[in-house]
């Protein structure tokens, strides 16, 4: 599910927050500055954000819909 890779990219980016402070601090609010974070980087991307896999939507291929009429 797409709801279950989000979680587990802030649960490891909280991680990360936690770990660079020292291993303390308020485990709240490293939740909620991996929120932040990884919104604002979805937000930045050029693609409009990451899928559930972590990498940029792709866009679809052109589909020939046979001989053009006038």
């Amino acid at each position: 599910m797409m709801g279950d890779d989000r979680e587990h990219r802030v649960r490891e980016r909280a991680h990360e927050i936690w770990e660079r402070q020292g291993r303390s601090g308020n485990p709240e609010d490293h939740w909620f500055e991996a929120e932040r974070e990884l919104a604002e980087r979805d937000a930045a991307s050029p693609e409009g954000g990451a899928d559930q896999t972590g990498t940029a939507p792709q866009k679809p291929a052109a589909v020939d819909t046979g001989p053009k009429t006038a």
